[in-house]
């Protein structure tokens, strides 16, 4: 907490923690969204960006009322500033209309209407914009533009994705239910919302895979480890089947 706490005005533990230089997409990007990990009572949340130092048009975001989770990610068009801006934009367009209270649709139309307001159709964002309600145990998602795992990790959502915000000619598609499970004791995870991890390929051209990233999900879920652990163990493991090395840039 100490940490967090004074993170965002201490250069000095910026200095000791980077081990090389951050771009200045990147610079944006992490000073705009929230910490890394959260947990309260009702839910845990964990979320990773790599490569960390080269992020462009990544974000996520996410925040607490009351019995209502919302969970967003965001992927602009492109891997630079530009698209770092295009993000933010995004980012600060569904805060300022989540905190007035609007729903989960209107939310992403208004996001959309601040970005063509301010750029045009000259840039977009896909996005995934999610409510959870942790005393009914549902989830709400809007426009999913990636393969996101629903309630259960094992089954995706199958559905016709919108165009990004944005783009011209979008086509709404409205929003999916899910329940989830009853009690938050049980030995599966809940839901996982990711952008594109199990792409990663090995020397022979082989995918991380679907299948192999949600059993890694449930398997160190039942070992009882902490979730942003599984993360970074997921992280890591998405790494080595890729030789190492980050070729993209993905939100999760």
């Amino acid at each position: 907490m100490l940490v967090v706490g004074k993170r965002s005005s201490s250069d000095a533990a910026a200095r000791l923690a980077r081990t090389e230089i951050m771009n200045v997409a990147a610079e944006l990007q992490w000073n705009l969204m929230p910490p890394r990990a959260f947990a309260n009572h009702d839910v845990v949340i964990s979320a990773a960006m790599e490569p960390a130092y080269e992020v462009g048009g990544d974000a996520f975001d996410y925040a607490i009322a009351g019995d209502q989770v919302h969970v967003a990610i965001f992927d602009a068009m492109g891997n630079n500033s530009h698209a770092g801006l295009t993000a933010n934009l995004a980012v600060a367009a569904c805060r300022n209309h989540r905190r007035q209270g609007t729903d989960l649709v209107t939310t992403g139309e208004r996001v959309e209407q601040v970005l063509v307001n301010h750029l045009g159709h000259k840039s977009y964002a896909t996005a995934i914009l999610a409510d959870l309600n942790a005393a009914h145990r549902a989830a709400q998602l809007d426009q999913p533009r990636s393969p996101s795992a629903g309630p259960d990790p094992r089954r995706t959502l199958d559905r016709r994705p919108a165009l990004p915000a944005g783009a011209p000619a979008r086509h709404r598609t409205g929003t999916d239910r899910h329940p989830l499970p009853r009690t938050t004791r049980t030995r599966r995870p809940g839901p996982v919302l990711h952008r594109r991890h199990h792409e990663a390929r090995d020397a022979r051209g082989r995918e991380f895979g679907p299948n192999q990233f949600t059993d890694f999900i449930i398997r160190h879920h039942a070992d009882g480890l902490p979730v942003p652990e599984t993360l970074r163990r997921l992280m890591r493991a998405v790494l080595d089947h890729h030789g190492g090395r980050w070729t993209g840039r993905r939100c999760g």
